[in-house]
């Protein structure tokens, strides 16, 4: 009995944690892009200052100054909006952002969110990591190879129904896709972008009990170790679709972004029925919360 409430204890404050990482995780992303953006802004507002001796007169106006100004006048960067070729240079400047380049990779994690109603009754909240390679067309079209891991847990209610003896019980899913992707003002400081496309999903569901062994420590003590105490695996393929919101980082090509995706996996029952626990072949349904960074 005193385990029992130790693990649901262990559960509810792990599901806190983990929501209350996510929203600090994005209150930093928030902030991080606001300061990027000052820097930038700051960097970029040149002002003229005032000299003293030339009574309150703006230093443009002093002689010294003169010579700085004809040859801002007279350099490329005046060019490029005074002159056919200087307009040319422009544009290859413009073709030639950082923003661009053929290929990519990605990497986040957050919180997978249930939803449905056989996923939201046999599921928990829980965590998820994302890591994809892209291969970019041009600035807006590309297709990112995607390899997910999500991990979801299995509600005490469900899990005293089927195994009176179990300590947890939890769901993971290992993923490979294929996602082409869309991308809104891709040049810009901030930007948006669409992503979603299908692949094959590994999902193994698992019962846990308390083996009796445990792992000891010289400083933190001893930890009761879990045992697999039985296993369902219902592999199937699926689709994603989404979206999310980009900030550059500076004047570099690095990215921190923020996405939502609805995930769908097309498991089935098998002939034999599902053995002692028919949920862990329904179908599953969730929406992976990311956090990370493109680049």
């Amino acid at each position: 009995m005193a385990s029992v409430s130790v693990t649901r204890l262990w559960r509810f404050a792990r599901s806190v944690r983990t929501n209350v990482l996510f929203s600090a995780v994005v209150i930093a992303w928030a902030l991080l892009c606001a300061r990027s953006a000052s820097a930038q802004s700051g960097g970029s507002n040149a002002q003229v200052g005032f000299s003293s001796s030339m009574q309150g007169q703006p230093a443009l106006f002093q002689p010294s100054a003169r010579p700085t100004l004809r040859a801002s006048l007279s350099s490329p960067a005046f060019a490029a909006f005074g002159s056919p070729a200087g307009q040319a240079q422009s544009a290859e400047t413009t073709n030639n952002k950082p923003d661009f380049n053929r290929w990519g990779i990605t990497f986040g994690s957050g919180v997978d969110v249930p939803i449905g109603s056989n996923s939201r009754t046999y599921h928990t909240d829980s965590v998820g990591f994302q890591f994809g390679v892209v291969r970019y067309l041009n600035r807006y079209v590309g297709a990112q190879l995607e390899y997910d891991w999500d991990f979801l847990g299995v509600p005490d209610s469900v899990l005293a129904n089927y195994c009176t003896n179990c300590s947890s019980a939890d769901a993971i899913v290992n993923a490979l896709t294929l996602n082409p992707v869309l991308k809104f003002h891709p040049n810009g400081r901030f930007g948006l972008y669409a992503i979603g496309g299908g692949g094959y999903y590994w999902k193994k569901t698992r019962f846990l009990s308390w083996s009796g062994q445990e792992i000891c420590y010289p400083t933190e003590g001893c930890i009761p170790v879990q045992s697999v105490a039985d296993s369902w695996s219902s592999n199937a393929f699926g689709f994603n679709a989404g979206g999310g919101i980009t900030c550059r980082l500076g004047a570099s090509r690095v990215k921190v972004f923020a996405e939502g995706r609805y995930t769908w996996i097309d498991n089935q029952t098998p002939s034999s029925g599902g053995g002692n626990y028919p949920p862990a072949y329904y179908r599953t349904t969730f929406i992976p919360t990311v956090i990370g960074i493109r680049w």
